[in-house]
């Protein structure tokens, strides 16, 4: 019998060790991180009718991004998961993303969609999305890109209907801090406690090296005092005054730890906005800067900055 135990070990061993990385980053405590790229964009320029983003102008974006284009990204910076963001308010550009991202839905673990909220049409079109399980949400705050939101916009009652049909759908709200403002956050925030409502971009705050803008500092505290709004830690680079961005974290530490301070752990996402990330640097680089910011933070922070909290948030399954 003794000689039969040292040949035990071993084995159990490696049956424990092939339980533990079995999903590829091991149990929580053991092996790299899983990361979900909470923000990306998808879009082809040879579909008709066009697209009313990007601008033909943009030298950067104005190509089409497909799902080949980021699986490179996805192999380069291992990641778990991504999640796609429409730009586009057309119902059949919804359809698109979760056409063209099924053959690939281990990776692709859902989209974000766009509709235009005060249309008559749209809780007709939010129940059929629905219906897929890979539908996570909306955003709101690209509608109309050609031309401005209705001063009154949060004031038409269309508009607040359909807020609440997606808060009673169980599904999330992402903004987009450009035609809607963080005043608009707090609104909807209080008006619909159950709705979870995600501020993309660090709220657009501009980031210089400095302490961050006193107003933006104020709104932020604000929004964070109800427990239904996160921040998505995304766009890091492309929210920088100084060009080319920096890659030093501690450039971005000032914004970083307002965020951190008033969200808390629990409360904050990581995403990229993947391609727009191409016009201040690279993918890697953005992912190193929040890594190297959030890393002494300890890695209870990181699991949840990387993909907890949006699992929490978004609903989605990990393949």
């Amino acid at each position: 019998m003794s000689k039969k135990i040292p040949l035990l070990f071993p084995l159990l061993l490696l049956f424990s060790m092939i339980a533990i990385s079995a999903n590829g980053y091991g149990e929580e405590g053991n092996g790299p991180i899983p990361v979900i790229d909470t923000h990306i964009h998808l879009y082809d320029l040879d579909r008709l009718p066009g697209l009313p983003w990007p601008e033909k102008d943009d030298k950067f974006l104005y190509k089409s991004m497909l799902s080949n284009d980021y699986n490179k990204v996805i192999a380069e910076n291992n990641l778990a998961g991504v999640i796609v963001v429409e730009a586009s308010p057309r119902v059949s550009d919804n359809d698109w993303v979760l056409h063209h991202t099924q053959k690939y839905q281990n990776k692709y673990l859902g989209l974000i969609g766009a509709l235009e909220f005060d249309k008559k049409t749209f809780k007709d079109d939010l129940e059929r999305l629905c219906v897929n399980e890979r539908f996570l949400g909306l955003r709101i705050g690209t509608q109309s890109l050609d031309q401005p939101l209705n001063k009154d916009y949060l004031k038409d009652p269309v508009v607040l209907n359909n807020l609440q049909h997606l808060s009673d759908a169980g599904k999330a709200l992402d903004v987009l801090i450009f035609k809607l403002n963080l005043d608009d956050v707090i609104f909807m925030a209080k008006k619909y406690p159950k709705l979870k409502i995600v501020i993309n971009h660090l709220g657009s705050v501009k980031i210089d090296g400095k302490d961050p803008d006193v107003e933006w500092q104020n709104k932020m505290k604000e929004s964070a005092s109800y427990p239904n709004v996160y921040c998505k830690v995304s766009s890091v680079m492309q929210q920088c005054s100084d060009k080319p961005a920096s890659t030093d974290a501690n450039y971005y530490k000032n914004v970083l730890e307002n965020v951190f301070s008033v969200f808390g752990e629990d409360r904050i996402i990581y995403g990229s906005n993947w391609p727009c990330t191409i016009r201040d640097g690279d993918f890697s680089g953005q992912l190193k800067v929040v890594r190297d910011f959030f890393t002494p933070k300890g890695r209870t922070v990181l699991e949840k900055l990387f993909y907890k909290n949006a699992q929490k948030v978004y609903g989605f399954k990990m393949k």
